[in-house]
């Protein structure tokens, strides 16, 4: 890393070892920084996403050269990703060693689970702190993995509470118009042919069908007029767009079957073209035959409606998406496959 010596250092780390021994590093005296000083400023401020264990925090106090420039050391309970406005992750998902710890792992009781299982509380802990929650727990009862997680949830989130004080919770009485939380613990277990099946939602299709990453999506963009005469294959552009909570035709569409989000794109394009300020020209662009717009002639026309071009584009944009995920699923045979599915799943055939 580049030295940022006459600057203050603002470290926002998860609490585990690494992060803390890449601190610690940093102002741990080497024959660099004896030559030529720390990496950064006299001024350090430390951010921990969720509570510091006492053997890292033990760490940093034995580092004079950090110790002496602190200036806030704070828990901050943060320590898991919002991917949308209600659901949220915990960015373990990458780690190779998750599921041999959860399923087939020694640790087994609530007095022993596995580093994992600790982690994935400590940061159910953070995210029940910032939403101010303190939840009733339930859990399958002949489910011992939910159990045992249940129980140390529990037990972290008592001691949460108990050393803070001035923090509150929906439900404490003090806040009527709330309702204290239930927070259900389940695993893979209790619905296990879900993953074996393919759902047909708009946003189920993209993430199974496209490339997506990080909710940026890269599209093909027909060109309406490009098609060369007494030809109807237009030229196509790469675009990006991110689907997001940002985009507002992605949020209302994302979860209806893709045959309807098709349906509702075309009828609105539809409206458009027929409103007081587009009548007239879907009146010219028919031409003589009175024949409706195609899909291109559509674009054509509002190219001359600024109001109507950034609606115009958002649904445009949706419409080719959709359509790529509806040829995918034709190339790739879904519609037999998910017979097979769920005769798979209900041990049912259609006769």
């Amino acid at each position: 890393r580049a030295p940022f010596r006459d600057q203050a250092v603002l470290y926002l780390v998860e609490p585990n070892e690494e992060s803390v021994d890449r601190i610690v590093a940093d102002w741990t005296p080497n024959k660099a920084t004896l030559k030529q000083g720390p990496l950064y400023g006299n001024t350090v401020f430390l951010y921990f996403l969720g509570r510091l264990p006492d053997a890292l925090f033990g760490k940093i106090k034995a580092c004079k050269e950090l110790v002496k420039r602190v200036k806030i050391l704070q828990e901050v309970n943060l320590d898991f990703l919002t991917k949308e406005a209600q659901a949220f992750h915990f960015d373990m998902g990458r780690s190779p060693s998750i599921y041999p710890e959860l399923y087939l792992s020694k640790y087994q009781t609530a007095n022993n689970i596995s580093p994992k299982q600790q982690q994935m509380v400590q940061k159910l802990v953070t995210l029940c702190a910032t939403l101010n929650e303190y939840p009733h727990v339930r859990y399958p009862d002949e489910n011992e993995l939910c159990k045992n997680l249940a129980f140390v949830f529990q037990q972290k989130m008592n001691e949460f509470v108990g050393s803070n004080s001035s923090w509150w919770y929906n439900g404490d009485g003090l806040h009527p118009n709330s309702d204290r939380a239930t927070l259900l613990f389940m695993d893979r277990r209790d619905d296990c042919l879900s993953p074996l099946m393919h759902e047909f939602t708009y946003e189920a299709m993209v993430n199974d069908l496209l490339t997506i990453e990080d909710d940026r999506i890269t599209y093909n963009s027909i060109n309406a007029g490009t098609a060369k005469e007494g030809t109807t294959d237009e030229k196509t552009t790469k675009m990006d767009a991110l689907l997001n909570d940002n985009d507002e035709v992605w949020m209302e569409l994302r979860g209806m079957h893709i045959a309807d989000v098709i349906k509702v794109l075309s009828t609105r394009i539809r409206d458009i073209v027929d409103s007081n300020t587009g009548s007239a020209l879907n009146k010219a662009a028919k031409g003589k035959d009175g024949k409706a717009l195609s899909v291109n002639q559509m674009a054509k026309a509002l190219k001359a409606l600024p109001e109507y071009r950034e609606i115009m584009s958002k649904l445009s944009q949706h419409m080719q998406i959709a359509h790529q995920c509806m040829d995918a699923f034709t190339k790739q045979r879904l519609l037999d496959l998910s017979d097979l599915e769920q005769t798979l799943a209900t041990g049912k055939t259609e006769d």
